[in-house]
């Protein structure tokens, strides 16, 4: 039987009021039935429309894919499997390629004269999406180079995961604007709170690396490349507690991956901050800027070519 909607809203009035009244502990607690709650006010409609994004995002990455390999024909494969740091952002997609030119998987083109690159590349892409792109096509990688550059969608801490994101959405203006408005304001309390709430866990994210380096291993890819995640700047650190030591847990585990598989370990987040003066992130802190994608293609490219 599908929850009332007047029910979220009542939790998440108790929530604000909890904390309000210097109980933080609980009000978050409340928040968490909030957002549950929200999950079954209608889920017959939120499954649509969780198939609705799917599909979205499904037809941007086949579209950046066939443009990028549409570019040039090779024998040598580059198959680039990323999130969203590996397209253009949603604001600059103009020009040939929609934008795509100044990504480091086109930018890879120019200095990989011999290569052509098989770019898959999507948003809210995880470590739990390469597996499946990987099991889903059994020829993708077979005696190619591989780049695998994911896991800050898998590790950041999240207010929503992306089912409950969706099924706020759903409701009636008011109630999202007082759930949305509780997890920005208590976000500290939010995090310090409930458990971690990862769209991967670690040891999964970790299980997930290791099927991939297997998979492309059975393959024969030639090199297989791991690169790291970026921790956020500094200026970021106050908002979300642990942010430094949650980002380095999943990055020593993909060190950890490309040792024990003996595979190329690109450790991108040492150069961003290396180079943080040289303008390579955008204001987010997280997306590469132009000059980050230029400084990610000539990385790889080096580390292929060595």
């Amino acid at each position: 039987m599908a929850t009332d909607a007047a029910e979220v809203r009542r939790t998440i009035d108790q929530a604000h009021d909890l904390v309000e009244r210097g109980h933080a502990h609980a009000g978050v607690q409340t928040f968490a039935a909030a957002r549950r709650l929200a999950m079954e006010v209608d889920p017959a409609r939120l499954e649509r429309v969780i198939d609705v994004q799917i599909s979205a995002l499904e037809n941007e990455r086949r579209t950046y894919r066939t443009l990028l390999l549409g570019q040039r024909t090779a024998d040598r494969h580059l198959v680039v499997l990323a999130d969203s740091l590996g397209l253009p952002r949603p604001d600059a997609k103009d020009g040939p390629l929609d934008g795509a030119g100044i990504t480091y998987p086109a930018l890879l083109l120019d200095r990989l004269q011999g290569h052509q690159v098989d770019s898959n590349c999507r948003r809210y892409y995880t470590s739990e999406d390469v597996v499946s792109v990987l099991e889903a096509e059994p020829e993708l990688g077979t005696e190619a180079d591989v780049v695998i550059h994911v896991g800050l969608n898998d590790c950041a801490a999240r207010m929503f995961l992306e089912p409950e994101r969706l099924a706020v959405g759903l409701l009636d203006q008011d109630i999202q604007d007082r759930i949305v408005g509780f997890a920005r304001r208590y976000r500290r309390d939010i995090l310090l709170h409930l458990p971690a709430a990862h769209y991967v866990d670690p040891g999964r994210f970790t299980a997930n690396l290791e099927t991939a380096c297997e998979l492309l291993r059975r393959r024969r890819a030639r090199r297989v490349v791991l690169a790291t995640i970026i921790v956020p700047p500094i200026r970021f650190w106050a908002a979300t507690p642990g942010i430094q030591r949650n980002f380095t847990d999943y990055n020593k585990r993909i060190m950890d991956v490309a040792h024990h598989n003996d595979v190329v370990l690109f450790d991108v987040d040492r150069h961003i901050w290396a180079a943080s003066d040289g303008d390579v992130l955008l204001p987010d802190g997280m997306h590469l800027s132009a000059g980050g994608h230029r400084l990610f293609a000539d990385e790889v490219a080096a580390l292929l070519s060595a």
